[in-house]
């Protein structure tokens, strides 16, 4: 566009120019922005003066900004000054006090109105001095020189009711203001519900006393619900230990809830919308009862005991608990097992609550048990805690003792020893009752043919004489039954360990019996009859009793006589069949002896040294066995004296302990055939002992069968005396 029909190279060459000239141009430099920076300055000083105005007095700059936007409305004279009162419209809690702070903006009153009243009561007024003025101007300070922004104050103390309240001064009115009055939040009403732990199968316990105190298990969930008087904002359980759980709030109610763990204190603070709190609040306590332990107990058998050739032992075991159990184990430990403990979990039944019983076999006869071993056993039991954990209860340990072949033998031989003593002793008491009745029935049958005697009564001494006899006869009885009882248990421990032949336990339970019926009807009858003619004092009716007691007395004795007959020579038929069986066990001792030296290495020889020594020491006490045997021959004779002296010399003779020297001393230098070798003799020495050992038993048991069975039924009948 040209117009003006202007040279249109001109145009571009100074277009190019000016480009040119303003390439080189600073324009920042070239502007001048003093008269923009002045008019900025101003603007700011008097934004700055209008802020400070506002401050200093807002009503007047309220006013003067009111005027300044309404040029044409019509105004009064303003006002010398205008009330700001502190706190105004508010809200304060019941009895606490409230201070009315009232500032007079302007030229400040020296006095002023104050006007109040309680609900709807009469207003109350009272004059109010300004506060004394002190440091910067505007300001007062109080007694501590705190420094105060107020020109008036009064104090409303212990607030009950709502309150209505203004100043004026000079004609001047403040507004009307209010003070509502409302309560602090308190807990009305408290209810727990107790909800044990799932194990103890107990209902949930409703507590509705308004008594926050907690007594409950370990484990127990404590559901706690407490209504306010108002309105609720937040609600906390805060617990001794500094740690707190909040509450869940639905207007007047706040829930919450407690896992019982530990004693300790709570107790609830809650707050309203206005923030206020609930004031001293009650403090609960918490007590933790724990789950009691199980308690658990072997009842049978309930002692130590050792273990029987069948290598079983019985248990019955009871447990109680609180709550019920989750698990049964029996322990055990062996002696010779570097003492490490076993556990068998045991099969159980609960019959009633809170009680288990067990009957369980245990068979010992596969946990590796040599002769000689101590077992030591006990039970543990669990409950069904399973909060705290399963606790464990544990029973009482016993001992059971698998005993070796010489040691079981050696305890029946001395039971039967002392039984054999006590009944000899039993028979010398009985003898010498016996001459004292007799006694005291001669000297009654003379009294009774002294004519100035005849048909008096008998003396008191000797009244007192034979109830001191019949006594000890009754003393006597009593003894020989005892003794049959220990005689039985005897009998039951030989029976158990399969140490006698089938015509041997014949003989015991024959003897078993006997003992079993020691007080027979006749001398039960006999001393009764002789109490009652005691009694009487009739020497006649004493007479006949003695009598009669004497006959069951005599015939007691000879009885006695045989039957301490029969018990010796069953002691020593016994003595031989104990030898029998403990020969045969030293055999097969050696032969598996002889198993682990062949399957030994060179350097393992040395040990099995003190296994052969062991054996070659029992073995040698056989000989002391046959010489025992040998002495109570001597009393009994069932063998002639030259073939006592045979048996009796049969272990030196056959040079058993010679092959087990010659056996230890290879297996100490290592020499494994010719250790081998001794130990395969010493074997066949041995079962070739047994043998000759049973041969000599038969030989006791030679003679007419039908006359030692009458032999036998004779003594039984005898024994019913004893």
């Amino acid at each position: 566009m040209n117009p003006e029909g202007y040279s249109v190279q001109m145009i571009e060459a100074i277009i190019e120019q000016a480009d040119t000239v303003s390439k080189e141009m600073n324009f920042k430099s070239v502007v001048d922005k003093r008269p923009l920076r002045k008019i900025l300055q101003v603007s700011s000083a008097l934004l700055g003066l209008v802020l400070i105005f506002t401050f200093l007095s807002p009503g007047n700059f309220n006013r003067s900004l009111y005027l300044f936007s309404h040029p044409l409305i019509e105004v009064a004279a303003p006002q010398k000054f205008f009330f700001s009162i502190s706190p105004g419209n508010a809200e304060v809690v019941k009895y606490s006090d409230v201070k009315i702070e009232i500032t007079a903006e302007g030229q400040k009153p020296s006095k002023i109105s104050f006007s109040w009243r309680d609900g709807e009561g009469a207003w109350n007024e009272e004059r109010l001095e300004k506060l004394d003025q002190s440091g910067a101007k505007g300001q007062l300070q109080d007694s501590v020189g705190t420094s105060k922004e107020y020109d008036f104050e009064y104090l409303f103390k212990q607030v009950k009711r709502d309150i209505d309240y203004y100043a004026q001064a000079e004609g001047i009115k403040s507004e009307q203001y209010k003070l509502k009055v409302t309560d602090k939040p308190r807990i009305i009403n408290l209810k727990l519900t107790l909800n044990y732990p799932r194990y103890t199968q107990m209902k949930p316990l409703v507590l509705d006393q308004n008594d926050g105190n907690i007594e409950a298990l370990a484990g127990t969930k404590v559901k706690i619900e407490a209504s306010a008087n108002k309105e609720l904002s937040t609600g906390n359980l805060i617990f001794s230990d500094s740690t707190k759980s909040q509450m869940k709030i639905e207007g007047k109610k706040a829930t919450g809830e407690i896992l019982v763990r530990k004693d300790q204190i709570y107790h609830l603070e809650v707050e309203d919308e206005s923030g206020n709190k609930n004031p001293d609040p009650i403090e609960y306590k918490i007590t933790r009862k724990d789950d009691l332990f199980p308690q658990v107990e072997i009842l049978q058998p309930g002692e130590d005991r050792d273990l029987t050739e069948n290598m079983q032992l019985p248990l019955l075991i009871h447990g109680t608990d609180d709550f019920g159990f989750t698990d049964l184990r029996l322990v055990y430990q062996i002696s010779s097992k570097d003492e490490q403990t076993k556990t068998i979990k045991l099969p159980f039944v609960e019959k009633l609550e809170g009680e288990l019983s067990s009957d369980y076999l245990w068979d010992l006869s596969n946990i590796g048990l040599m002769p000689g071993d101590n077992v030591k056993y006990w039970v543990e039991i669990y409950d069904n805690d399973n909060f705290s954990g399963p606790k464990k209860g544990v029973s009482q340990s016993y001992n059971l003792r698998h005993p070796t072949l010489a040691e079981i033998v050696g305890e029946i031989e001395q039971g039967n020893e002392n039984q054999l003593s006590d009944l000899q002793k039993k028979l010398d008491e009985q003898k010498e009752l016996q001459k004292k009745l007799e006694q005291l029935s001669k000297d009654l049958l003379t009294e009774s043919t002294n004519p100035q005697e005849k048909g008096s009564k008998l003396s008191w001494e000797k009244k007192n004489e034979l109830e001191n006899l019949l006594q000890k006869q009754k003393d006597l009885a009593e003894s020989l039954k005892k003794l049959g009882e220990e005689a039985g248990k005897t009998a039951d421990k030989i029976e158990q360990n399969n140490l006698a032949s089938l015509e041997m336990l014949e003989k015991i339970a024959e003897l078993r019996k006997l003992f079993e019926e020691v007080a027979p009807p006749e001398l039960k009858e006999a001393m009764r009859k002789l109490q009652e003619a005691l009694e009487s004092l009739d020497k006649d009716k004493v007479k006949e009793a003695l009598r009669n007691l004497n006959l069951s007395t005599e015939e007691l004795l000879k009885r006695l006589d045989r039957t301490i007959a029969m018990l010796k020579q069953m002691r020593i038929e016994q003595r031989m069949e104990d030898l029998i069986k403990l020969t045969d066990n030293l055999a097969r001792a050696q032969e598996n002896l002889n198993k682990e030296i062949e399957q030994a290495k060179k350097e393992e020889l040395s040990k099995l040294t003190d296994k052969q020594d062991n054996l070659k020491k029992e073995t040698g006490g056989l000989e002391e066995k046959l010489q025992e045997l040998k002495e109570m021959m001597k009393e009994t004779p069932l063998l002639s004296s030259e073939e006592m002296d045979t048996l009796a010399s049969s272990v030196e003779k056959s040079g058993v302990k010679n092959d087990m020297q010659k056996t230890s001393q290879s297996l100490e230098q290592g020499q494994k055939s010719e250790g081998l070798k001794s130990g395969k003799t010493s074997a066949n020495k041995l079962n070739n002992l047994s043998q000759k050992f049973q041969s000599i038993l038969q030989k006791m048991k030679q003679g007419d069968k039908e006359q030692i069975l009458a032999d036998m039924r004779k003594s039984l009948q005898d024994i019913l005396y004893l």
